[in-house]
């Protein structure tokens, strides 16, 4: 039987090939697990059109991706990372800047005054 493998099978298929398998094995095994479904014609196309769909969400990351690197440098330049600051490098050589910030005291002010426990309201909890 042809079956459209939906997960990878340890030692068997990946997820989205197409294999000839054993018609027990398909109807025992892997149709009720949900791990394949039966090769036909609408399988098929509903395949290719899920392959076409990945492919072309792949070339825009991919054209994204590309863009990256333009886009670091406008921002380098925009916050002067490269004349000031602590700088940090990674492994693909992009470049970001630690700011040195002065803190006029070291204390937290908290802007709204404590909730009294007699004004929050009870909290309802279902059960299943």
């Amino acid at each position: 039987m042809k079956v459209i493998f939906v997960e990878d099978v340890h030692n068997v298929a990946k997820a989205g090939e197409v294999k000839d398998v054993a018609d027990g094995f398909a109807r025992n095994y892997l149709i009720p697990k949900k791990l394949a479904v039966v090769a036909t014609s609408a399988a098929m196309k509903n395949l290719e059109s899920h392959r076409r769909a990945i492919t072309n969400k792949q070339t825009k990351i991919e054209a994204q991706a590309g863009k990256l690197p333009e886009v670091v440098e406008k921002l380098t330049k925009y916050t002067g990372a490269r004349n000031s600051g602590t700088h940090f490098q990674s492994e693909r050589g992009v470049c970001a800047s630690a700011p040195r910030l002065k803190m006029a005291s070291p204390r937290v002010v908290n802007a709204s005054p404590p909730i009294a426990s007699s004004q929050m309201s009870p909290i309802a909890i279902e059960g299943n």
